[in-house]
């Protein structure tokens, strides 16, 4: 009769098993890794990367089987991302891939700076390739962000004055109804933002709008091909013109004023005048009718002899 193995034989016997499957197949992916890990990369798939937006690493898998389950791990906790067509996180990740091709990517929402300096590691059955995406090797834009608007517009002049971070340096602009201009912008320094340093600009300008129409005025600013809205204001069209128009009535108010004054002071004149030139009459005559009454003039001496 033969005797039956104890449990811990049988259990030692399980350990054995089991650690030589894994010694195995680390074996073979460490064998095909070396074999055809070059052919697995991923890298960024549109530059320049745009803070705040979507970025999108694409993984390509020429080894890579088209049915070969497929998935990504990454981010700050090196955590898996998405497999397949399904993503751990929808409001952060998608994973995407496109019918029977081997290439894949995942997409990276709201990119932010603690999406960048951490590993990324695309995977497609045994094969796996990973990669850090650095922050300097980067191409990016941090879009203008604006700090302070101090900007006033009275009596058809606007004065703008609009403190911004942003990388890198832009030209803003302002557009209104009758055309655009390109706005002054100083240095007010750098500004750092967790691993990445800003500008910080100022955008001071003046602008006469009293002989231009416009309705809504905006101020963007451009970095390459892209274009980035900063503000917008609404300023009357007509209030400018309604200043001139304005100045114009009084002007005239005035200038009617000045006339009827003018008017009034030469109809006084030749008033005074004719008063003047009655009363210098009537005193001639009085003169000549004394004159021509020589006995009236005896007869007052003779009783004034008397």
């Amino acid at each position: 009769m033969t005797e039956r193995p104890s449990s811990w034989i049988i259990f030692l016997n399980m350990i054995y098993t089991h650690c030589t499957s894994l010694v195995i197949f680390f074996l073979i992916s460490n064998i095909i890794q070396l074999c055809c890990g070059s052919s697995l990369e991923w890298n960024v798939k549109i530059e320049p990367v745009i803070f705040g937006e979507e970025a999108i690493l694409s993984c390509k898998a020429q080894a890579c089987r088209p049915n070969t389950r497929k998935k990504w791990i990454g981010g700050k906790k090196y955590d898996l991302l998405g497999f397949d067509n399904n993503s751990t996180n929808p409001s952060k990740y998608k994973m995407m891939t496109s019918g029977n091709s081997v290439n894949f990517d995942i997409m990276i929402m709201n990119f932010s700076v603690s999406d960048t300096n951490c590993e990324y590691t695309c995977a497609c059955g045994f094969l796996q390739y990973t990669n850090k995406l650095k922050l300097e090797n980067l191409n990016f834009i941090y879009p203008p962000e604006v700090n302070n608007d101090q900007s006033t517009h009275e009596d058809g002049i606007f004065h703008i004055d609009i403190v911004i971070q942003v990388f890198p340096l832009p030209t803003c602009r302002i557009f209104y109804q009758d055309g655009n201009e390109i706005l002054n912008t100083t240095s007010l320094g750098k500004n750092n933002v967790g691993e990445i340093v800003l500008f910080k600009l100022r955008i001071t300008d003046t602008i006469n709008f009293r002989c231009k129409t416009l309705a809504v005025t905006n101020i963007t600013c451009q970095i390459e091909t892209q274009t980035f809205h900063i503000a917008d204001y609404n300023i009357d069209s007509v209030k400018g013109n309604d200043i001139v128009f304005k100045t114009m009535h009084k002007l005239l108010i005035v200038g009617l004023s000045a006339v009827l004054l003018v008017l009034l002071l030469i109809g006084s004149v030749k008033v005074l005048r004719r008063k003047k030139n009655k009363h210098r009459r009537r005193k001639n005559k009085e003169k000549e009718t004394m004159a021509g009454m020589p006995f009236l003039k005896t007869t007052i001496i003779d009783r004034n002899d008397k």
